[in-house]
């Protein structure tokens, strides 16, 4: 259902603005290429994709004028349309942009029917003179039958990447969400995975009414129309003030499932709250090193039981983890797509911060870290947070050589991985000099 809307939006330029930077080289694109190719062997066997040559090859001999626009429509799609987006080419933005293939693989598919008509035709027109028409019938079905018979074997045997009528690991996540959340506090997202989630059960299904959610850019929820048709070199500066406001403004405390970067002004940080990170003030009293490197300095004691605060915050975490429905780490992970993986990283992080913190076991995977790095690496694959998540525990443990090498292969799938080069920087970094980093 998104897909006409992306379009739309890359077309008027509302979401992506004008191409970014130079022409894109040959390397490049066929980088874009090649990533393209991937994605369509995944939706097509490799037999079906062959009959795509000769299709087009047969339409070009019946109508050379409808073959040279399909393959024009193929290269604008596949390219065009790319080199305006320019995604990164690691596995996270093109799972992103896979909606705009669709074009292009509706020119794939006219070609393959062309490509297996004249197969079938051609087995008929052979064996029709030497063996009789009906023998020439019989074998141009069973050819027709084999060349989709590996479709048919995906179709049985993997029929879970596409039947989401018993799938409800999107609802959970975002109910686990709103139940992590007090009552009268402020969501702050950011995402997409948990936004239209929570759009969907607090707008659609009223979960939650004394709960405010708000978008951190403005796209959804009582946000300033200014935020949205900010300009595209404002919107930063936006975007973070809005969030200052917000976070100035929840009685009840707020929250965010996903990490946000603070502006350059901003007062707050984000501190791991179970499920969810809470803002809480840039220097929370402690006087210790931050997480982005620096040193905070010592608050005036408070009159209040901070060992009381501190006690009672653990009890709400331990409750709310316990009541979490961690399902989606009891699947095969090979029945997972790349979304209800990004849930169960979710997960798996929660729970290690959980246990790192010395809380109790709230679920049979994180009884030791051996278990939580072997759901990691079998959840994760070659996802860059879960590169970066077993590098964050080697960097704990004190292995600094193990977390490069993962920090690394993080930046290998995404050249931008902030989290990655933030944290090579600061393993980098001569003892005692101070590190700055965008993100923490």
């Amino acid at each position: 259902p998104e897909t006409p809307a992306r379009w739309f939006a890359v077309v008027t330029r509302r979401w992506y603005g004008a191409p970014a930077g130079p022409v894109p080289g040959p390397a490049e694109a066929l980088g874009w290429f090649r990533a393209f190719f991937e994605r369509a062997a995944q939706a097509w066997s490799l037999p079906l994709l062959l009959a795509a040559p000769a299709g087009l090859w047969r339409m070009a001999r019946r109508d050379a004028r409808a073959a040279e626009f399909s393959a024009v429509l193929f290269v604008a799609t596949a390219f065009g349309v790319v080199a305006i987006v320019r995604p990164r080419l690691d596995a996270v933005h093109l799972h992103q942009v896979a909606a705009f293939d669709l074009p292009a693989l509706v020119v794939v598919a006219v070609w393959i029917g062309l490509g297996l008509d004249g197969l079938v035709s051609s087995v008929r027109d052979a064996l029709r003179g030497v063996a009789g028409q009906g023998p020439a019938r019989v074998a141009a079905a069973l050819t027709f039958v084999g060349a989709l018979l590996p479709g048919a074997v995906a179709v049985a045997t993997g029929s879970h990447a596409w039947r989401r009528a018993d799938d409800f690991a999107a609802r959970v996540y975002g109910e686990n969400i709103l139940r992590a959340l007090p009552t009268g506090a402020t969501l702050v997202t950011d995402g997409d995975n948990e936004t239209f989630i929570v759009a969907y059960l607090t707008r659609v299904l009223g979960m939650r009414p004394d709960v405010r959610v708000v978008h951190r850019r403005g796209y959804l929820f009582d946000a300033p129309a200014a935020l949205r048709h900010a300009p595209p070199a404002r919107r930063a500066a936006y975007a973070a003030a809005w969030v200052d406001s917000v976070v100035a403004t929840a009685r009840a405390g707020a929250w965010s499932p996903t990490w946000i970067p603070p502006g350059e002004g901003s007062s707050w940080r984000l501190r791991r709250d179970g499920l969810l990170m809470r803002f809480v003030p840039r220097d929370d009293g402690t006087g210790g090193t931050r997480r982005d490197g620096t040193r905070g300095t010592a608050a005036p004691r408070r009159t209040v039981n901070v060992a009381a605060d501190a006690s009672a915050a653990r009890g709400r975490v331990r409750a709310v983890l316990r009541a979490c429905d961690f399902s989606v780490l009891e699947r095969d992970p090979g029945r997972l797509d790349f979304l209800t993986r990004k849930f169960a990283l979710g997960y798996l992080e929660a729970l290690w911060a959980w246990r790192d913190a010395g809380g109790e076991s709230v679920h049979p995977v994180d009884r030791d870290a051996a278990g939580l790095l072997d759901a990691v690496a079998r959840f994760g694959h070659d996802v860059p947070e879960a590169q970066v998540f077993v590098a964050r525990v080697f960097e704990r443990s004190g292995l600094a050589r193990r977390a490069r090498a993962r920090y690394r292969r993080a930046l290998r799938l995404d050249p931008r991985q902030p989290l990655a080069l933030a944290a090579l920087r600061r393993l980098d970094a001569p003892p005692g000099a101070p590190v700055r980093a965008n993100r923490p």
